[in-house]
């Protein structure tokens, strides 16, 4: 056990008082008063934490076992009494491998550095020259990925469109159709094609400035959505054109994709609607990578997008949240090597998503 005494400690007395078997006690350290503990006496109760006033007790059980942790204890009683898994957003909470466990090296004498005062650095970005009329370009190799209309309130949907329109790069409608101030006001917008189709019309397609077709999503590969009727209520109807108040479900696949030839059948139906003029993109959460990185460009995508486990979510079981997927930086380089083992990695472009959160992440 891990008994720890914080600065900001006012030697009031409380855990003293509170001890229920004697093991603190007050004692004179360089004019001042301190608590000190007899870990011999304590029983690791945590009395004298919940009562001090000020915070300064931290207590952790090092011998705490690693399978039966309090979270997990906690877990399970809560669905005890209430019957119902956890659900929450944002994305997994457990360590991973990711973005932080990298390193660049510099350039120095080989290849000199760029003086960016006096010499120009070029970010720009083109993804879909594969098929496209007109490729995706981006001043920056970064965009905001899908995020629909909401999980994301309308006032931050319409912020990410100025925003990106400002950095010169892309945002994505997300799953639950295009608001048209999000067109009005994004430089480059992709619209999603997800299983649930919400708001998808040959209007929303045809003002895109490139599809993704949302096989899977790194936060819950393999699952589907389920968007409560309570919340479908206001704008969200009329945006996603379904009936206020009703369960909105998405399917946890495309219910007319089951295999490669339909995929390769969606993508061609898509680039028809669009008139061959936006890129495709295919979206999924990293699985069996080799094969499904395959199926996709043989199938025809010009832009392959791979959501890694550290992905969010509006909602997702807490379970799948923590124990489903693999990490987006174990999946980049088996994707990379699937391009390239099909002849492929110089007409299909790869972009990846999930735990990125910094500048030095990107």
């Amino acid at each position: 056990m891990n008994y720890e005494i914080k600065t900001n400690c006012t030697a009031c007395g409380t855990c003293v008082q509170v001890c229920p078997v004697n093991a603190i006690e007050l004692i004179e350290s360089n004019g001042e008063k301190i608590p000190q503990i007899d870990l011999s006496k304590c029983v690791g109760c945590g009395a004298c934490m919940e009562s001090c006033p000020v915070n300064a007790i931290i207590i952790n059980d090092s011998n705490q076992s690693n399978i039966w942790t309090d979270e997990k204890i906690s877990s399970i009683d809560r669905k005890s009494k209430t019957g119902e898994v956890s659900v929450r957003g944002t994305s997994t909470r457990r360590k991973l491998p990711d973005f932080d466990d990298l390193v660049l090296r510099s350039a120095q004498v080989s290849r000199p550095p760029i003086d960016h005062y006096r010499e120009s650095c070029e970010t720009k970005v083109e993804l879909g020259a594969r098929y496209a009329e007109n490729p995706l370009e981006l001043q920056i190799p970064i965009y905001i990925g899908a995020i629909s209309f909401g999980a994301a309130s309308k006032e931050a949907k319409i912020a990410l469109a100025k925003g990106t329109r400002e950095a010169g790069s892309a945002v994505n409608t997300g799953e639950g159709g295009m608001l048209k101030e999000e067109r009005e006001y994004s430089d480059k917008l992709i619209a999603q094609y997800a299983s649930g189709r919400f708001g998808v019309s040959a209007d929303y397609l045809q003002s895109a400035d490139a599809i993704e077709i949302k096989i899977g999503q790194g936060a819950k590969p393999g699952q589907g959505g389920l968007l409560m009727a309570e919340k479908v209520v206001g704008e969200i109807t009329e945006i996603r054109g379904i009936p206020k108040e009703t369960d909105l479900i998405s399917p946890a696949r495309h219910m007319d994709i089951v295999g490669p030839e339909d995929l390769k059948m969606k993508i061609r139906q898509l680039r028809e609607i669009s008139d061959w003029k936006v890129p495709i993109i295919v979206k999924f959460a990293p699985g069996r990578i080799e094969e499904d990185i395959k199926i996709a460009a043989k199938a025809g995508a010009d832009v392959i997008l791979l959501d890694g486990m550290q992905g969010g979510t509006g909602a997702a079981p807490d379970v799948t949240l923590e124990h489903a997927g693999i990490p987006t930086l174990a999946a980049t380089n088996i994707a990379s090597k699937a391009l390239t083992d099909v002849g492929l990695s110089d007409e299909v472009d790869l972009v990846i998503s999930g735990g990125i959160t910094s500048g030095a992440d990107a």
